[in-house]
């Protein structure tokens, strides 16, 4: 409730956060797709960070370092979507309808230590936040796994 929210350039903030996520896992891949014009709307940056921050995290710890992981911002016919994808895993089936629960954690699965599971929790509020819908898949073919938020333009 206490956030601020401005006017921003969607395009431009995600390629700034970009930059910081690759000084953060240097050595990793991280790639970005942002249209070439400017996609401005009105959202709490601070917030939105916090949610990318998440899922960026998220599919850096859950691949390996040979795997991707690629930040998308797409401006479609009425909405934005903000996605990260990773190559190297899958969902758990058994997990799909519950990935943005609090104290579900895919890592805690994986027998490495203990995770709290509130990544993707935080992920869902922050979208929810701005009036958007968050979603994550398989994606076809073994390619690996794609969250998404899709926010109306």
């Amino acid at each position: 409730e206490g956030a601020e929210w401005s006017q921003v350039d969607l395009a431009d903030f995600v390629r700034g956060c970009t930059d910081g996520y690759r000084d953060l896992y240097s050595g990793r891949r991280l790639d970005v797709s942002v249209p070439d014009r400017p996609v401005s709307r009105r959202c709490a940056p601070d917030l939105l960070a916090q949610a990318l921050d998440k899922l960026v995290d998220n599919a850096m710890s859950l691949s390996g370092t040979a795997d991707s992981v690629v930040v998308l911002l797409e401006a479609g016919d009425g909405h934005i979507d903000l996605a990260v994808r990773n190559t190297g895993t899958r969902l758990p089936q058994e997990l799909q309808d519950r990935l943005f629960d609090s104290l579900v954690s895919l890592r805690a699965r994986r027998g490495e230590s203990p995770h709290l599971g509130l990544g993707l929790y935080i992920v869902r509020l922050v979208t929810a936040a701005h009036g958007g819908e968050v979603s994550a898949r398989n994606l076809p073919g073994e390619q690996g796994v794609e969250f998404r938020i899709r926010l109306s333009a």
